[in-house]
């Protein structure tokens, strides 16, 4: 193939153009049953802010993340619980490993795409030594399984409701049981 000026900027152009549509697109990452590249970028963006690089939070600020998404995912109803602390985000406090928190989680409903937030369910499922302690029979979040609950209009205050309805902070408060 005989390449011309032309045809070079025409490439140039194109690979540009893939470029800045991966960029506005994360989507598009590679997605696994652990969450994948997207999981990954997702919480490294959005979620470890808070959480920290390694889940471990800011004691008495921001929870640790590790272990406690396993125990909430062992309580029933927890699957729709996780979509929507996700989406909507959670105020209230909470008891997490014997430590009291009370700040505002911010929902991502305007931020991530329903393939990203399951995927970043996904990655923290798997993280910080958390895949050790998921059930053998444990199902990766989809994009599908989030898009449901996405547009209900609840608050942060309405999801920490749930948690109570749940009793989610029965199986992540204590600290020494």
């Amino acid at each position: 193939m005989h390449t011309t000026p032309r045809t070079t900027l025409r490439t140039l152009g194109l690979a540009a153009v893939l470029a800045f549509g991966a960029a506005l697109l994360p989507s598009a990452l590679a997605q696994g049953a652990d969450g994948g590249e997207l999981g990954e970028t997702t919480y490294n963006t959005v979620c470890m802010a808070c959480h920290q690089m390694d889940g471990q939070g800011l004691p008495g600020v921001y929870p640790s993340i590790i272990g406690n998404p396993v125990r909430i995912y062992g309580v029933e109803g927890s699957r729709e619980y996780l979509a929507k602390l996700m989406l909507y985000g959670l105020q209230g406090e909470v008891n997490i490993d014997g430590a009291t928190y009370n700040q505002l989680m911010t929902g991502q409903e305007m931020v991530l795409d329903d393939a990203q937030i399951a995927a970043v369910l996904n990655y923290v499922m798997h993280a910080f030594g958390n895949a050790d302690a998921l059930p053998e029979d444990y199902e990766p979040f989809t994009a599908e399984e989030i898009a449901p609950y996405r547009g209900l209009g609840l608050t942060a205050a309405d999801v920490y409701a749930l948690r109570g309805e749940l009793g989610i902070d029965a199986v992540t408060a204590p600290a020494n049981e």
